[in-house]
């Protein structure tokens, strides 16, 4: 398990910046790697975590942000939903990829 602390380059578009700890798990040989993010982010205009039809949602923007960095459809798991504003300061995601890019070269 490899783990690592830095400045997050993801952004919710507005949001202010935070610190994300990437871990990764099942590095290198075939098959899925599972990934797990801690997100901090300011959840004013978003409608909540989960994806809801038509509402802009924290998971929705996540989820097309890791689909243009993996190139891959990557559905992802949050420890919890939260309401409309909330805010998060370690937000756990989780989520595999056969994406072979190691950890510290994802560019959230």
């Amino acid at each position: 398990m490899r783990s690592l602390n830095r400045k997050r380059l993801f952004s919710l578009d507005n949001c202010a910046p935070g610190i994300y700890n990437l871990i990764c798990y099942g590095k290198g040989g075939i098959g899925l790697r599972n990934l797990l993010v801690k997100l901090r982010y300011d959840g004013s205009g978003f409608c909540g975590w989960q994806v809801q039809n038509d509402l802009r949602t924290v998971q929705s923007v996540f989820q097309a942000e890791l689909r243009g960095i993996l190139k891959e459809n990557v559905p992802v798991i949050g420890c919890s939903r939260t309401d409309s504003g909330v805010h998060a300061n370690e937000f756990c995601v989780s989520f595999r990829t056969e994406s072979r890019i190691p950890c510290d070269r994802v560019p959230l």
